[in-house]
């Protein structure tokens, strides 16, 4: 036969009812309480963090990857990839997430392209398996980072890269950067110039002072002294000795290069090879003292063919006075012989003015058809 519990039995459990019910509020407003951090947490985490069963349904999402897909954390939760993805991108993620949980292994720094409603994304995912309280597999936990600015920077710098080298390329001269101490890195055109790879001046194989012809080395040391003191641009010619052997005239133009607190590294510079220019202006040279003396030339010849005109006159006044003595004058008296030696003379100076005559006139004949 039952008893009745007593009026201090019933308080008594009462009592045991409120206070278990007093931590049973507290266990649930702690747990809300570390629920709601989690979400805190995970909103403010700025990588996208998802939750996926093996089945492919989302478990849980934060803000950041509901935010991506223009939807709010709830909209997401529970539904399939293929209800947020094309059939095809929802395939490869499944298929992906299937390798991790069979795997039992991560995957880490996967870099993919993403198809969201306000474009293409690119992202840096992580994949680890998710267990359940046995250590179970029953999904993946995902984590991704938002790379699109990144991939923007990089293509930019691919195209400006681009863009620089195709220039470098173009320019007929050889584009560099030098340092203090002459070693230089070749940015284009170092066979064209000097028969030196890139490579060779690159890995100082080669330093540009080493190919400096010995005669002009010290010249352009002391030009570039004032480079080191100050930003300038200058324009040196000198010549420098190939690979193969062969001497050639470069123009180095070059501008100095400092640091921010002032300190020297070094110049940019273009190089020409100006070899041709050079030998071009050996021969305009040599043409020119060529025709400088051919026309010193014509005008001594001009100068002895009138001093010969003068002579010949001379002497053929003499042979009229000569013939008219001769004329008159007795054969036989002594001084008809000096007489006759005297017009000797006279006709052997003669032919001197006409050797003379035919020679100048010679000169001055290629003197006009030169």
């Amino acid at each position: 036969m039952n008893t009745k519990p007593t009026y201090q039995e019933l308080e008594h459990r009462v009592k045991e009812l409120e206070k278990k019910s007093f931590q049973h509020q507290q266990t649930e407003e702690a747990l809300k309480r570390i629920t709601d951090e989690q979400a805190v947490l995970l909103s403010a985490v700025p990588a996208m963090i998802f939750w996926i069963d093996k089945e492919g349904n989302f478990i849980r999402v934060n803000e950041p990857f509901a935010a991506a897909l223009k939807k709010s954390p709830d909209e997401i939760n529970g539904k399939s990839l293929f209800d947020l993805y094309p059939e095809d991108q929802a395939t490869k993620y499944h298929s992906d997430n299937l390798e991790v949980i069979e795997s039992d292994k991560p995957k880490k720094n996967v870099e993919e392209r993403v198809q969201t409603p306000a474009g293409t994304m690119w992202v840096f995912t992580d994949k680890i398996p998710y267990r359940d309280k046995e250590g179970n597999n029953v999904g993946i936990i995902g984590f991704s980072v938002d790379i699109t600015d990144l991939k923007r920077a990089e293509e930019a710098l691919r195209e400006s890269e681009e863009i620089y080298r195709s220039l470098s390329n173009n320019i007929p001269g050889m584009v560099y950067r030098g340092r203090p101490d002459w070693s230089t890195e070749v940015i284009s055109n170092s066979e064209d110039i000097c028969g030196h790879s890139a490579e060779e001046f690159n890995s100082q194989k080669i330093n540009w002072l080493d190919i400096i012809h010995p005669d002009d080395k010290e010249r352009v040391l002391d030009e570039t002294v004032e480079l080191e003191k100050k930003h300038m641009n200058i324009v040196q010619e000198y010549r420098i000795i190939d690979k193969g052997g062969s001497i050639r005239w470069v123009e180095d133009h070059k501008s100095s290069r400092f640091k921010k607190e002032g300190i020297f590294q070094g110049v940019d510079g273009v190089v020409f090879d100006i070899t041709e220019h050079k030998q071009t202006e050996e021969e305009r040279r040599k043409l020119e003292a060529q025709l400088h003396q051919a026309l010193k030339m014509e005008a001594i010849g001009t100068l002895a063919g009138g001093i010969a005109h003068d002579f010949n006159n001379v002497l053929m006044g003499i042979q009229g006075h000569m013939s008219l003595a001769l004329l008159y004058a007795d054969s036989g008296r002594p001084h008809s012989e000096h007489l006759k030696g005297i017009e000797d003379m006279v006709k052997r100076g003669g032919r001197s003015y006409e050797t003379t005559s035919r020679f100048c006139q010679g000169r001055q004949i290629r003197g006009q058809t030169d």
